[in-house]
């Protein structure tokens, strides 16, 4: 069994971001980016049904431009042998993604995609239903736990009211929640490899896939700054105020 698992960069969290003066994206020049937390998971679950001897190879992708394979050599510092670059300048969406990796699929022979639930910084949680749709495989989604037991994949699935527990025998698409395991810390010896790693590139172009743009982002704004509440000490006060200064709906 080879599963596949795509990964990405993302903007760190914890830095404070602006927007490009034309208000067309997020200004990254001087942004520090890490590998998507979902991402990093989805790979360390890869690894450990692996070193169980569950499955036989890990193929970590990425789709992007030259510092995409940042995620990549991210990987390879946690133990992934082969990686593989979808190269682009374009813009991709989750639908073209979607495309591209069903293509990966088929010529990589996978029969399992392990794909965290979501991209930091969109949230749009759409590849993993479009990639399994596409497929025509079983999509087990909000994965916190998953085993193989006799050839058979079961997952604990995170639900609003209660989890559930979903099975299915193989090809399949999990999406991947970041609690379902600890993803290890790359020893220095790893992350200097890392780098001298080989990567594989196949531009997105030699791919027989609609990369058409249907949507595009018109304009981003910063949100407008709120004042301050206003304490109230009584019920009677809350009331008056309330009524002269609350916001019909």
């Amino acid at each position: 069994m080879k599963i596949l698992v795509p990964v990405k960069q993302i903007i760190d969290p914890l830095i404070a971001v602006g927007l490009k003066s034309d208000g067309s994206g997020i200004d990254t020049a001087s942004a520090r980016m890490i590998l998507n937390p979902y991402d990093e998971t989805a790979l360390e679950a890869a690894l450990r049904l692996k070193e169980a001897g569950v499955a036989s190879d890990v193929l970590a992708v990425s789709c992007g431009g030259h510092s995409s394979k940042d995620a990549l050599r991210a990987a390879v510092s946690m133990g992934i042998s082969d990686v593989l670059l979808l190269e682009t300048e374009r813009a991709i969406t989750p639908l073209i993604l979607a495309r591209l990796l069903k293509e990966v699929v088929h010529q990589e022979s996978c029969s399992l995609v392990l794909i965290g639930r979501l991209g930091m910084g969109t949230d749009s949680n759409q590849v993993a239903p479009m990639l399994a749709a596409m497929l025509d495989w079983t999509l087990l989604p909000f994965a916190e736990k998953m085993e193989f037991h006799q050839g058979r994949l079961t997952i604990l699935s995170r639900g609003d009211e209660e989890d559930t527990t979903l099975s299915t025998d193989l090809p399949a698409v999990v999406s991947v929640e970041v609690m379902m395991t600890t993803p290890r810390v790359p020893k220095i010896t790893d992350l200097l490899k890392a780098k001298k790693a080989a990567i594989r590139v196949k531009p997105v172009a030699d791919f027989d896939v609609d990369l058409t743009v249907q949507t595009t982002i018109a304009e981003l704004r910063v949100a407008p700054s709120r004042s301050r509440g206003e304490q109230v000490f009584d019920a009677k006060t809350l009331i008056t105020q309330l009524r002269s200064k609350a916001r019909v709906i």
